[in-house]
């Protein structure tokens, strides 16, 4: 009996060993979260350069590019889409004239940069970041459970008082 439970034992360790070494392979540009599967960007800085008929866009976290962010461009009623290299960028064959939208969808967020032409360069007028957060969801949805309870709770008081009126 004391065998099998040693053989558990070290298979069991073996496993931990593993599986750690399988998460920690598999850290890439991108900045590990709670969860060794899931990976999430916090700080993302996104930019566009336009030189001869080209536009590059770069995407970094915390000063890493970030790899696989789909990436659309809207200029001078030209549209076009890619995702983002091992290096963070996309490069389209766009020559804006005027002005140019480019919006970028990552695994938990959302961008938004709006660009002038002046002289041939991009000129930064507005840019939007949206992050979606797990940790900030499930304290959203604890703050509602907790207010639902309360509610409940009041109702509850407030129906035993009504109880205790009529009894008298």
């Amino acid at each position: 009996m004391a065998s099998t439970q040693i053989i558990a034992v070290g298979l069991a360790a073996l496993l931990a060993v593993g599986g750690v070494g399988a998460a920690v392979s598999g850290v890439g540009p991108q900045a590990l979260s709670g969860d060794a599967t899931e990976t999430t960007v916090e700080n993302v800085n996104a930019h566009a350069v336009a030189d001869n008929g080209t536009v590059t866009v770069s995407v970094t976290d915390r000063g890493e590019p970030v790899e696989n962010v789909s990436v659309y461009a809207d200029s001078d009623d030209e549209e076009m889409d890619g995702s983002t290299d091992a290096n963070g960028t996309v490069t389209f064959d766009i020559d804006p004239s005027e002005e140019l939208e480019i919006e970028l969808e990552g695994e938990n967020f959302e961008a938004e940069l709006d660009y002038t032409v002046k002289d041939g360069s991009l000129i930064l007028l507005e840019e939007e970041y949206e992050y979606e957060r797990d940790d900030i969801e499930d304290d959203e949805e604890e703050s509602e459970d907790d207010e639902e309870d309360e509610d409940e709770e009041e109702e509850e008081r407030e129906d035993d008082e009504e109880e205790d009126d009529s009894d008298d």
